[in-house]
């Protein structure tokens, strides 16, 4: 299983790499035999073509785009942010994807190519936004807009849901009493 790792040396500085290794613990005496000391470690994801079975709902990209503007008014680089949102959500495949976003984005796409790749995930209004905020320079005030409009639509769809469940059972129960009712 090949892992990623920032590990430091004797004298303290710090060192990326990959290193192929059964488990975490043979990373460990791996980097520990290289006179290494692990400091942090992840499996590494390929970057590969994921089958995703459900689209991402509109809550989740609400939430994304409330992480990503927040974290961009903090003043943090877009790796570092897709590494801390994945961390948010407990949807397995919606991490994964993010993790193959920010493997794309150190090979040196932008994130609007990263997203176009996963055109079934991500709505194709959020990556045009995406692209227009990366070329004008205001990519926190994008994901900030983003962030209240699929809030906003999100609430919306669960009230008319809400409202369409309603008047069915409605219906429903004054269609008994009328069939059932003698005159």
């Amino acid at each position: 299983m090949q892992y990623k790792y920032i590990a430091t040396n004797i004298e303290g500085k710090f060192i990326k790499g990959e290193i192929n290794a059964e488990s975490p613990q043979d990373l460990i005496s791996n980097l520990r035999s290289e006179s290494l000391f692990c400091v942090q470690y992840q499996k590494k994801i390929e970057l590969k073509a994921i089958k995703f079975y459900m689209p991402t709902s509109q809550k989740e990209i609400a939430l994304f785009c409330k992480y990503m503007s927040t974290s961009l008014k903090a003043g943090m680089n877009i790796c570092d942010i897709l590494n801390l949102v994945s961390l948010q959500f407990t949807n397995k495949k919606f991490n994964d994807l993010l993790h193959i976003i920010r493997q794309s984005i150190e090979k040196g796409n932008t994130l609007s190519e990263a997203l176009k790749n996963y055109p079934k995930l991500f709505p194709s209004l959020l990556r045009e936004m995406v692209y227009i905020g990366e070329e004008s320079g205001k990519l926190q005030d994008i994901f900030y807009n983003m962030e209240s409009y699929y809030n906003s639509t999100y609430k919306r769809n669960k009230k008319n849901y809400q409202f369409f469940n309603l008047s069915c059972i409605y219906f429903y129960f004054n269609y008994n009493y009328w069939v059932h009712y003698d005159f």
